[in-house]
């Protein structure tokens, strides 16, 4: 009876330690599901960002590119239009071009299109602008190889004339550009891949350098789709994001079930893709869920009490992948507020630089390099020292006296003086001028950078010259005269100079006013190449012009005065000459400019008395002995 007693006793035991085993395994394996499922939902959350952040990364460098192109043709519009093959050529080769950029080019509909160096080439040979020709719109010319298997993208933005397209302007870049933006979508999970498919379904890019070869083997999944089961399946799931759409799907290859995220790109109508190998990916999450388990203890209490743990540890990693995916969230929109936030600062920075006219550029202390540089378009350059007067101004020319004074500046500078400036002068095709004023503050307490603020003071020089001829005008003449006479040396020798166009108003009266005002401009031109070194030149008014020469002998000053009579409209039709009233002398120091005027004009009178079209010297010394 007791042995009866004991079997029962020992089964029910057993049976309710079984139980109790079995039970602690299924609520172990249901455990272990949710967390293996809430893995997987965790993971795909985190691939959707990255793809999401990737469609927005590439679909932002195109627009750039684009407003890039678009740019270049509002700057260079007349002469890309209606400039000669040289003229287009050296327009070409200043533009400038972004990372990965090859050049610029111009085509036509011919098929023929001019590259930087002047060369023709054949276009069909390396791009296929035939429907860029169509579309009156900036277009994307997608990656391909050309002739010499050169991998090339390129945007065409059509160059109008009456509302028709004559030509397009051609930014080659890199083809594997691309490529290059998608690489920061790299992770861990299923040693997964981004890349992206064209409209025809032709891979274009890929973000890792060992996934090329779909690329150079022109993969295109739809042209074999219907080769076997695994080709369908590729090709349909690829064909969603061609089609416009976005989510989540698997496709079988090599036997085994990989995984897939899409988007569309817009901007283009590509297809982005974020691909994770499904065995490896299953090995991933198999490893995550895994490190919950422990080996099963025979006994009851260390089960329960792993139950326990293992409800604990589920719900922390659970808490945990979502705190990882709500992150990268986070991130996200972090992200995307700064691009927000630098896409405004630029906006003010342009409206800043549009309304003073300034220019800024920093300068690297340690290099000695301007590193960046900004004009009111927010452009920015990498330059140095020896590039200045090609660089610095577009469509202007620094001349050599500026560019020296801003070295100087720059050079100081580095030693350590931050509280100089200079002023400096560009002349534009135009003929036009500008003037800025240039001054240096640091960028950092370390130093390392200073920023150059180039001030635009045209409007304040030009209230100091001569609006028809640019010479200065009579103020300013006076006052520079004056300043200069009373701090002259004892012994230095200095000249006033008048000169009077003769018969001018017969000139007006012959010609007209317009040619009038020409001979009155190129007169100031002559004076100016003339006396160019030591002397200030100035119009006084009407057709009479004043030149100050200082630290100069009377044989130099003769001999500028032969050279003028000699030089001054000498190939003109016209009959020009001129007289001339000049005062030399020197011990000058108490003299004033209006006394010294008084002479000259009387000088001038002498050389009108005595036939006209020559000059009169007349020799001083100071007035006050």
């Amino acid at each position: 009876m007791n042995k009866r007693r004991s079997f029962i006793t020992i089964s029910i035991s057993a049976l309710m330690a079984v139980s109790i085993l079995v039970l602690c395994l299924l609520t172990f394996q249901t455990n272990h599901k949710v967390f293996f499922d809430a893995a997987v939902n965790q993971t795909l959350e985190t691939i959707h960002v990255i793809r999401d952040l990737g469609v927005e990364k590439v679909e932002s460098q195109i627009k750039n590119l684009k407003m890039d192109v678009e740019g270049q043709i509002k700057e260079h519009h007349d002469i890309l239009l209606h400039g000669s093959q040289m003229e287009q050529a050296d327009a070409l080769s200043n533009m400038l071009l972004p990372e990965d950029g090859i050049d610029y080019v111009l085509a036509n509909s011919d098929g023929t299109m001019l590259d930087a160096k002047g060369n023709i080439i054949n276009w069909k040979n390396e791009l296929d602008l035939t429907e860029a020709f169509k579309n009156k719109n900036t277009s994307v010319i997608e990656p391909d190889f050309t002739s010499d298997q050169q991998y090339v993208f390129a945007i065409a933005s059509p160059l109008l004339e009456n509302g028709k397209i004559k030509s397009l302007l051609v930014m080659r870049l890199d083809g594997f550009c691309i490529s290059h933006w998608l690489e920061s979508i790299q992770f861990d999970t299923g040693e997964g891949t981004a890349y992206i498919v064209r409209k025809d379904g032709r891979n274009i890019a890929s973000a890792r350098e060992e996934n090329y070869d779909w690329i150079t083997t022109k993969y295109n999944a739809q042209e074999i789709k219907n080769q076997d089961e695994e080709s369908k399946t590729v090709a349909d799931l690829e064909a969603q994001a061609l089609n416009g759409k976005t989510g989540y799907g698997s496709y079988l290859w090599e036997g085994s079930r990989n995984y897939l995220t899409y988007a569309p790109i817009k901007e283009t109508g590509w297809g982005l893709y974020v691909g994770f190998y499904g065995e490896l990916m299953n090995n991933f999450i198999e490893q995550s869920a895994g490190r919950s388990m422990i080996s099963s203890a025979p006994f009851f209490i260390i089960l329960a009490a792993f139950l326990i743990l293992l409800y604990s540890y589920t719900n922390y990693n659970l808490k945990k992948e979502k705190q990882y995916a709500n992150e990268l969230l986070l991130q996200k929109k972090e992200i995307q507020q700064q691009a927000e936030d630098i896409k405004m600062n630029e906006e003010r920075f342009r409206v800043a630089l549009a309304q003073t006219n300034n220019i800024l550029f920093e300068y690297d202390l340690q290099t000695g390099g301007i590193t960046k540089f900004y004009t009111t378009k927010i452009k920015q350059i990498t330059s140095s020292l020896n590039d200045l007067k090609e660089q610095i101004f577009m469509n202007g020319e620094l001349d050599d006296e500026s560019l020296e004074k801003l070295q100087k500046m720059l050079l100081e500078t580095r030693k350590g003086i931050y509280d100089n400036e200079c002023t400096i002068k560009v002349m534009y095709s135009n003929g036009k001028f500008a003037w800025y004023k240039v001054s240096i503050s640091p960028l950092s307490e370390q130093r390392k950078r200073v920023i150059g603020i180039m001030k635009d003071i045209t409007k304040e020089k030009l209230g100091e010259l001569d609006p028809l001829t640019g010479l200065l005008n009579k103020r300013v003449m006076n006052e520079k005269t004056a300043a200069y006479l009373q701090k002259i040396q004892e012994q230095e020798t200095c000249a006033l100079l008048i000169f009077d166009i003769d018969d001018f108003k017969n000139i007006n009266d012959q010609f007209g006013h317009p040619e009038g005002d020409k001979v009155i401009m190129k007169t100031g031109n002559y004076l100016k190449q003339v006396f160019k070194d030591n002397a200030y030149v100035g119009r006084i008014g009407g057709d009479e012009y004043c030149v100050f020469c200082f630290n100069i002998s009377k044989e130099a000053l003769e001999g500028k005065l032969r050279c003028f009579y000699q030089e001054a409209f000498r190939n003109e039709k016209k009959y020009i000459t001129f007289s001339c009233g000049v005062v030399f002398g020197h011990h000058l120091r108490n003299i004033t400019f209006e006394e010294l005027y008084k002479q000259s004009d009387q000088a001038l009178y002498k050389a009108k008395h005595q036939g006209k079209n020559q000059y009169c010297i007349q020799e001083i010394a100071s007035l006050k002995q």
